[in-house]
């Protein structure tokens, strides 16, 4: 008697398009990923990795993947999130303890 194991087929993994810039607010992430819709998007944070994942559209044997691991001084508990037009905008703070200080001279 022979057993045939039919193996379920992978979805190829893509990293989408990202620019990153740093202001007095934190860190930015610019994530193009067109034709995905809001409701398709998973963004999650854990153990200190930010994780996007996406279907891309039109190729259900592909999506969009980019993980990242976050910096101390990065507040991953406040990360906003926005998308627009085919495009996440994601805000990561910087840490209160992180920020700089003001130091009074006297």
């Amino acid at each position: 008697m022979s057993t045939t194991l039919t193996e379920t087929p992978r979805p190829t993994t893509i990293r989408p398009a990202f620019s990153t810039r740093e202001d007095d607010a934190g860190f930015h992430v610019s994530v193009a990923l067109p034709g995905v819709r809001k409701e398709d998007l998973k963004l999650s944070f854990r153990d200190g990795l930010l994780d996007l994942e996406a279907p891309r559209p039109g190729d259900g044997a592909t999506v969009y993947r980019l993980t990242s691991r976050l910096e101390r001084r990065l507040d991953g508990e406040r990360i906003e999130a926005k998308h627009d037009n085919g495009v996440l905008e994601i805000l990561i703070p910087l840490r209160q303890e992180a920020l700089p200080k003001s130091i009074q001279i006297s």
